[in-house]
């Protein structure tokens, strides 16, 4: 993809605006903002640049060129933090809070991609699902010769996931692809498609229907989503004001480490998880290696990812009552919200949000009321914080899918560039500085359609 002679890599600052202006996006994609210079640490002088400040929304290419020069929000005061994450809240929120059925689209397939399958890598993934072209949901939707709904073995689905995951370019780079694949059913994004081709609306929170309840019905109509990737998928529609986030690894690390105890509903379910987690890890152990407390457990070095994988499995424990009863009738024992759902397919089981997972949105809530954040907006700072940087989710950015796509090798040299600023690489360690070249080079606008090919083709003279 070339515009004005220019492959994205290349772009000025003036090339993103005129891009954006070109294909009509929602929010600028250029210019650069006017850098403000602002002093983090009044003993050693030490101070960061903020395309604009902390005022208004930030382009695409401010977001790129603070990926290019890393800023540490462990480093910063928590006040400005908190009024840079305000910006980020607004500038990712499509326009008037309303997004497109494209924006729902994308946001839902971010969740979806997202198991096992680290931030960037997860970004380039959904990047590559991104809804450009209606002719995508056709061909997603006839990816599969079953209905969303059908009865379908797992050695099916493993193989036509596989199929459509390799069609994407998503799979092992060994094989072509881009490596960012992750575990998500592939099988499951096809039979979205089905279903939202249908009826998108369903997919969108309703007037007067709570983030929570949202969550549980899209979650319940999407087999490919739980309560964790649901809520992460639906917050998208207005980011800086949902209030659901994503309980994920990160969260109940953190939680780990302040004291768990809230999760937990009482002081006999809390003694019954610490058993579970010294059995769990006691298995298959023998002598000095096993541990007789959790307070031995918790002491022990390299515990810590067990700890929190059984936590998040604590916290991410639903229920899921059947729809109908045997009888026919619909079970009186679901929430008024599912039970009268206008489903596109209507589930054989419904999904509720387990007591655990509300008690840590609820610890959430409380953080996010001290910054004076949504809930979704406040946890995204705090990712932050444990990521070591300000991470934009610029994949996001209101109104991309108007643009063409890159072509595989462009979207290799992203990720190349990537990996050069550590944004590949090891988790939750700051990132480093791109020394070379223009943050342009971290730009990637995605690819759709990619089983039908149109959004391949040349929309003009301009784009090559």
């Amino acid at each position: 993809m070339f515009f004005r002679g220019k492959q994205p890599a290349q772009f000025t600052p003036e090339d993103w605006q005129a891009f954006g202006q070109h294909h009509g996006t929602d929010k600028p994609l250029g210019p650069l903002s006017p850098l403000q210079t602002v002093v983090i640490d009044a003993k050693t002088g030490k101070t960061i640049s903020i395309p604009g400040g902390t005022e208004g929304e930030w382009t695409y290419y401010d977001l790129l060129h603070m990926k290019a020069n890393p800023i540490n929000p462990n480093e910063i005061p928590p006040a400005l933090h908190t009024q840079m994450q305000q910006k980020m809240g607004r500038t990712m929120t499509p326009v008037n809070a309303e997004p497109t059925d494209a924006q729902v689209w994308n946001g839902l397939i971010f969740g979806m991609t997202s198991p096992s399958n680290p931030l960037t890598r997860n970004q380039l993934a959904q990047s590559r699902l991104r809804l450009r072209d209606p002719k995508m949901l056709d061909d997603l939707a006839s990816s599969i010769p079953w209905k969303a709904g059908d009865d379908v073995p797992k050695s099916t689905r493993l193989i036509a996931s596989k199929r459509i995951a390799d069609q994407f370019g998503l799979g092992a780079a060994k094989s072509g692809g881009l490596g960012v694949r992750g575990n998500a059913d592939y099988t499951r994004i096809a039979e979205l498609a089905q279903m939202f081709k249908e009826n998108p609306q369903f997919f969108r929170k309703q007037p007067g229907e709570t983030w929570q309840d949202a969550v549980e019905r899209i979650s319940s109509q999407v087999p490919g989503l739980a309560m964790k990737t649901g809520s992460f998928g639906t917050v998208w529609q207005d980011p800086a004001k949902a209030s659901v986030s994503a309980i994920d690894r990160h969260m109940v690390r953190r939680f780990e480490k302040e004291g768990s105890s809230n999760l937990f509903a009482s002081p006999e379910q809390r003694a019954d998880f610490e058993s579970r987690a010294v059995a769990r890890y006691n298995k298959g152990r023998r002598g000095d290696d096993r541990v007789k407390t959790f307070a031995e457990l918790t002491a022990k070095p390299g515990t810590s990812d067990h700890i929190a994988g059984m936590l998040l499995e604590h916290v991410g424990a639903t229920s899921e009552p059947k729809f109908r009863l045997k009888g026919g009738e619909v079970n009186p024992n679901i929430p008024q919200h599912l039970a009268q759902a206008s489903w596109p397919v209507e589930p054989k089981n419904v999904k509720l949000m387990g007591d655990s997972y509300k008690r840590a949105l609820d610890l959430n809530q409380q953080i996010a009321q001290k910054h004076g954040l949504g809930l979704f907006n406040s946890q995204w700072l705090t990712w932050d914080k444990i990521r070591q940087r300000l991470e934009p989710h610029e994949n996001m950015f209101p109104g991309l899918e108007k643009t063409p796509a890159p072509s595989m090798q462009q979207l290799r040299d992203v990720i190349a560039a990537h990996r050069k600023t550590g944004h590949i690489g090891k988790e939750n360690v700051p990132t480093k500085s791109l020394l070379q070249g223009s943050p342009s080079q971290l730009g990637y606008l995605g690819l759709g359609g990619a089983l039908g090919g149109a959004s391949m083709l040349p929309r003009n003279e301009e784009d090559q």
